[in-house]
């Protein structure tokens, strides 16, 4: 496999990544620790419990990584029907509409 395959497979799996296991770790305590090395934290660039026990997560750019990939790798047919997929994804959840002024 090339540098490019492996650089194109790690941009589509963060345009990609979920974030429940980001979630579940927010809420993991003691003992249940030990399943951090079983969770997909690959959307996190940011976790932090502040003093009163509340969490911070932060996580990535999607739309950044989707155009990274499209810009890199837009003579590929599976980063068009990524993009194509999100287009539809964000126009079904009110997301891609524009706004009126």
């Amino acid at each position: 496999m090339t540098r490019r395959d492996d650089l194109y497979r790690m941009a589509r799996k963060l345009a990609r990544c979920p974030a429940n296991d980001a979630v579940k770790l927010a809420y993991l305590t003691g003992e249940e620790r030990k399943v951090l090395d079983g969770l997909d934290l690959s959307a996190v660039t940011e976790f932090k419990r502040t003093k009163d026990g509340g969490v911070e997560l932060k996580f990535i750019d999607r739309m950044a990584a989707i155009k990274w990939l499209i810009e890199t790798f837009g003579d590929a047919p599976e980063a068009k029907r990524l993009y194509a997929a999100l287009e539809k994804s964000a126009e079904r959840s009110g997301r891609g509409q524009k706004e009126e002024p």
